[in-house]
């Protein structure tokens, strides 16, 4: 409030006889009031709005209002860093021993930062206090001895409460930099060391991942940098690339084979192959007929690897052939069942088998070589079970 609007609002209140008028008495020491009254206001009252909160207020009244809230500035404690506390402590609901009882417990303790509170780590009725020290480390062991007695002298009874020190992990980084006309490499090193220290101190506890693209931020931000390439954090990306090198073909491979697949549905050609080996099932009898139904299925399978899709082939054309021939229809079931089952390690178009091949670098060809004569065998076993299980007359159970 200016001293004008001090004075007005003393001159409406005056009610003596004398006039209150510029050059009177008592105009003057009304005068002398509103001058002094409005350096008052001026240093107590005007801004009180700023210094009063924690939000707002910065040195001396900042330690005060966070003192009245019960956080008391730790030495060498930054403005921020004890506004940041507070906040955190006003905004917890600490109560009965739970996660914010704790943590409000362990931060009484100068040289901790923060904490993870990890109830039942150890089963009912444990506790596990993870705590970081003030610079974003593994807090040393008097500080854990001291949070722990704090704990144990405010526990419920009962509780196992354990104060333990979070464990640090290396982050080696690996950046090639491009820098500006009179870049210093010595001044960038040394700026983002500053920031990536900070970045890890401010997220410690908090999260479980280190952003990969937050900390090339930083390096991209340091004065100097014209720009960054084959950023690294402990050789993460060189190795995920690495790693996906052998996945990247056997994709493709599995594609491909499933490509192959759909243009011989869609362009109506397993019509045409399913009907011309239907054809000499109607001109043998029962026996010879179930096992032929297996070499149809097995030949069938390799252009149509999926088990649902030959199923909506082949089971609409086998069902009435069988009952024209006289084959049962569990046997039909079966002579199915096995071609479809073990021609899947026989044909090329079966994506995933390929896919398998290609990440352990074996080719088609030699896997074939190796493996036709135990297939075989076991489709001759699959053809005579199938013609056995037809003379017995099968039909299920």
């Amino acid at each position: 409030m200016t001293k004008e609007e001090m004075l007005r609002l003393l001159t409406a209140a005056y009610t003596g006889s004398g006039s209150a008028a510029e050059g009177t008495f008592a105009g003057d020491v009304l005068r002398s009031c509103a001058d002094g009254m409005a350096q008052l206001w001026s240093m107590e009252i005007d801004g009180l709005e700023r210094r009063a909160f924690v939000s707002s207020a910065v040195g001396e009244w900042l330690t005060a209002v966070c003192a009245d809230r019960g956080c008391v500035r730790k030495e060498g404690e930054t403005d921020e860093e004890l506004r940041a506390r507070t906040l955190a402590a006003l905004a917890a609901t600490p109560a009965s021993g739970n996660a914010d009882h704790y943590a409000a417990w362990c931060g009484q303790v100068a040289d901790i930062l923060r904490v993870k509170v990890l109830p039942l780590a150890r089963g009912n009725g444990t506790v596990d206090i993870v705590a970081v020290g003030r610079e974003g480390k593994a807090p040393g062991e008097a500080a854990i001895r001291e949070a722990q007695a704090v704990v144990d002298r405010e526990r419920p009874v009962g509780a196992d409460a354990k104060v333990i020190a979070a464990a640090e992990t290396a982050v080696n980084v690996a950046a090639s930099v491009t820098l500006m006309d009179g870049g210093s490499l010595e001044g960038v090193k040394t700026a983002f060391s500053q920031g990536l220290t900070a970045f890890f101190r401010d997220n410690a506890l908090r999260t479980r991942v280190v952003s990969h693209g937050k900390a090339l931020r930083l390096l991209l931000d340091c004065a100097g940098v014209a720009d960054v390439s084959g950023f690294t954090m402990n050789e993460i990306a060189d190795k995920f690339i690495k790693g996906c090198k052998p996945m990247i073909y056997a994709s493709f491979i599995t594609g491909l084979a499933s490509a192959i697949a759909v243009i011989l549905r869609q362009g109506q050609v397993l019509d045409t192959i399913v009907y011309v080996l239907s054809i000499p099932l109607n001109k043998v009898g029962a026996v010879a007929g179930a096992g032929l139904m297996v070499v149809v299925n097995v030949i069938v399978n390799i252009f149509i690897p999926s088990g649902s899709g030959q199923a909506a082939v082949m089971i609409p054309l086998m069902t009435p052939i069988a009952d024209l021939v006289g084959i049962t229809r569990q046997v039909a079931v079966q002579a199915f069942q096995f071609g479809d089952g073990l021609c899947n390690l026989l044909t090329p178009l079966n994506g995933p088998m390929m896919g398998c091949l290609a990440m352990v670098g074996i080719s088609f060809p030699k896997y074939i070589k190796w493996a036709f004569k135990y297939l075989m065998m076991n489709i001759g076993a699959a053809i005579v079970i199938t013609m056995v299980l037809q003379t017995v007359g099968w039909t299920g159970f």
